[in-house]
């Protein structure tokens, strides 16, 4: 729904997802980041600034999330968005993403990691000044 344009729906899902009862911090961070996402784009900053500090509270107290530097990286953006300080975040994405290349054994692997995750290839590019470039979902 998200990736259709269709914000409304896929905010309605995401909300939705975030009201199950038996929903693991990692699982919240995850879609409150999403749901952050569709908030930005919506142009709703305060309601996006707020699901993403409280997805990087959850991924905190839940760090084995899936892709960790994506929860850091949404922060950044939304904060880039408010005209907040977006650099700490950026760099905490970016040092993330290290540590996960770093465990990654072959060279070949690490390259196509780096390249092909859409959120890997943001965190570069803002670390670059293009913010606008690439998306840190897809």
């Amino acid at each position: 729904l998200y990736r259709q344009g269709n914000y409304p729906a896929a905010r309605a899902a995401y909300s939705r997802a975030l009201a199950a009862p038996a929903l693991d911090d990692a699982s919240r961070a995850s879609y409150l980041n999403w749901l952050a996402c569709v908030c930005l784009d919506q142009g709703d900053l305060g309601t996006a600034s707020a699901h993403s500090s409280a997805a990087l509270a959850c991924f905190q107290a839940q760090p084995a999330v899936d892709f960790p530097q994506r929860i850091h990286a949404v922060h950044a953006l939304v904060l880039y968005r408010c005209g907040e300080d977006a650099d700490p975040a950026l760099h905490e994405a970016a040092q993330v993403l290290s540590r996960i290349l770093d465990e990654i054994p072959a060279k070949s692997d690490r390259r196509r990691y780096g390249r092909n995750l859409a959120v890997n290839r943001f965190i570069r590019a803002a670390q670059a000044g293009d913010w606008h470039t690439h998306h840190p979902l897809f």
